[in-house]
């Protein structure tokens, strides 16, 4: 149980996060820069970028505000317009490597995957009712923001531009300490033509490929656009994914044997089609323990905050990644809580995106809860006690804010209504 220094320190915190605009732009001149590599340096619109940012240093001992490391790209201002929303002004930006990481000595690389806006990209794909572009901004196969709506419908304008890399806090990521700019230019032209034969969705295949989806995922969704066994393992061995490319070793020998007749086809007939019988258990369970709703964040604080990348919005995913899924308690509460909260969410949503008056209710409802919430990444947490402690005391002080403190006030209205007429009654 945690004693009463981490008490007052947690009432201390409460009284002070309000406070946390006040303080003045990250100065980050003491920090060092992490390595920064980036393929290619120019193309045209259509081009994958590949963004790898390495050798982060340790900021777990930096005083408050703590820093974290955020990237600026200014692709999606120059081809969509200032419209697309943003907590960075013109620019998208997110933090690629946090406080709360380098806490947990999380230093691990950061990889950034997205292909320029193009005329020529695919169309986007549904996977479990979520729409999913080449264009979609992946960091380590978690999708960070979504262009499924323009990634095929807008061309990047040519020119140069600029990638920028800062040291920022969560409060004031739009006044950040910039250390390092990369410079890609977009040339006139379009991509490389995809190889002809299959009839692949290159935008499932990128995605299955980064890891974003499962392969469960991969084989469903292209049986849903009416591809056969074979055209899905030929898929697969276009991407390396079938069982002989992975594992080498063990499929060596009948890779000899088979050759002349298709490398694959030993590996067909029932390897493939067997899980698909068993499919209805697998992909149920790993739809409601992982992926489609945690990579869609918050979907009543996306649609009412206005976007994915809003600062409330990737505080609320920065507690369930960081602070919550860390621990047994928080992961088993996030179960429970995905299966209820999934369940009328993307109506709620819905109703905010065609009712601005509701939306302004909506976020005036839920911005006290996201300020309470907001302690837990503050706190260290080191155990499973610790969580239990904190999450029933964060819960509590929503339930009096919410339930007890209207309560009170209905009662004491009530109370003052009767004496008012009893006054009367008796006058």
């Amino acid at each position: 149980m945690p004693d009463l220094k981490k008490i007052l320190a947690f009432t201390l915190l409460l009284l002070l996060i309000p406070l946390a605009p006040a303080w003045a732009a990250y100065d980050g001149s003491h920090l060092r820069e992490p390595e920064i590599k980036m393929t290619p340096t120019s193309g045209p619109p259509g081009t994958k970028i590949t963004i790898t940012v390495s050798n982060f240093p340790d900021i777990s001992n930096e005083p408050y505000p703590y820093p974290d490391f955020y990237i600026y790209l200014p692709f999606a201002a120059a081809a969509v317009g200032t419209n697309v929303p943003s907590q960075c002004g013109i620019e998208m930006c997110f933090p690629i490597y946090t406080y709360e990481e380098a806490q947990k000595k999380n230093f691990a690389d950061k990889t950034i995957v997205f292909t320029l806006f193009s005329l020529t990209n695919p169309k986007p794909v549904y996977l479990d009712g979520l729409p999913h572009s080449v264009c979609d901004i992946i960091v380590n196969s978690k999708v960070q923001q979504t262009y499924s709506d323009v990634c095929h419908t807008k061309s990047q304008p040519t020119g140069e531009y600029e990638i920028k890399f800062a040291w920022a806090t969560k409060t004031k990521p739009d006044e950040p300490y910039f250390i390092k700019t990369l410079k890609f230019t977009v040339t006139e032209g379009s991509p490389p033509p995809e190889p002809e034969g299959l009839r692949l969705d290159q935008t499932l295949m990128d995605l299955y490929k980064e890891g974003v989806i499962t392969e469960q995922t991969f084989e469903n969704e292209l049986k849903q656009l009416g591809y056969s066994d074979e055209e899905i393992r030929q898929a697969k061995a276009v991407l390396g994914k079938l069982p002989h490319q992975e594992d080498a070793e063990p499929s060596a020998p009948e890779e000899v044997k088979e050759e002349p007749k298709e490398i694959e086809e030993p590996e067909v007939p029932k390897p493939i089609e067997e899980p698909k019988e068993e499919n209805t258990a697998k992909p149920d369970e790993k739809i409601e323990t992982t992926p489609p709703p945690p990579k869609s964040g918050c979907l009543i604080a996306t649609a009412a905050f206005g976007s994915e990348m809003a600062p409330q919005v990737q505080l609320l995913r920065e507690l369930r990644d960081n602070t919550l899924l860390k621990t047994d308690s928080g992961s088993s509460f996030m179960t429970t809580f995905n299966s209820v909260y999934y369940s009328f969410s993307p109506t709620v949503a819905d109703w905010e995106r065609q009712n601005p008056v509701f939306k302004e209710v909506v976020k005036a409802t839920i911005t006290p809860l996201i300020s309470t919430l907001s302690i837990l990444n503050y706190l260290n947490i080191d155990s499973e006690a610790e969580m239990i402690t904190y999450g029933i005391g964060i819960i509590l002080l929503n339930a009096g804010m919410y339930f007890v403190a209207p309560a009170i006030v209905i009662v004491k209205l009530n109370s003052f209504t009767k004496n008012k007429r009893i006054h009367k009654v008796r006058n």
